[in-house]
């Protein structure tokens, strides 16, 4: 939630702003601690879609400018991400940790992928 309006003036607390602020960050990363905790897939997507939209909100919130390549450089952060965490799970004992594993388990996620892959 983000209480500032469009040209810069919010009628808010500084404090209250500040906290609503801490507050973005502590969402995603207490629902993937809890879905990590409890092997849920689906709090684990919105874990992870919450994340998402906390990086791409990080930026106006705190009012500096968006440039050009800000796309760019979180693409290339969630891949980076998406590597080192799928080496960690692999390099488990058997190719996974606690329950966890990169390969792909079922056939509805490669159906689901590649409908979203398609842009459907």
């Amino acid at each position: 939630m983000n209480l500032q309006l469009p040209w810069g003036w919010y009628r808010t607390h500084v404090l209250f702003y500040r906290c609503t602020y801490a507050v973005i960050w502590v969402l995603p990363v207490v629902g993937l601690a809890l879905a990590v905790r409890e092997k849920d897939r689906e709090l684990l997507d919105v874990g992870l879609v919450l994340a998402l939209v906390t990086l791409i909100t990080n930026k106006p919130y705190l009012s500096w400018p968006r440039q050009t390549w800000d796309p760019m450089v979180l693409g290339i952060v969630l891949i980076a991400i998406a590597i080192a965490v799928r080496r960690w799970l692999a390099s488990g004992p058997g190719g996974e940790r606690n329950g966890f594993t990169p390969s792909r388990l079922l056939e509805k996620d490669r159906a689901l992928l590649s409908l979203v892959g398609t842009g459907r």
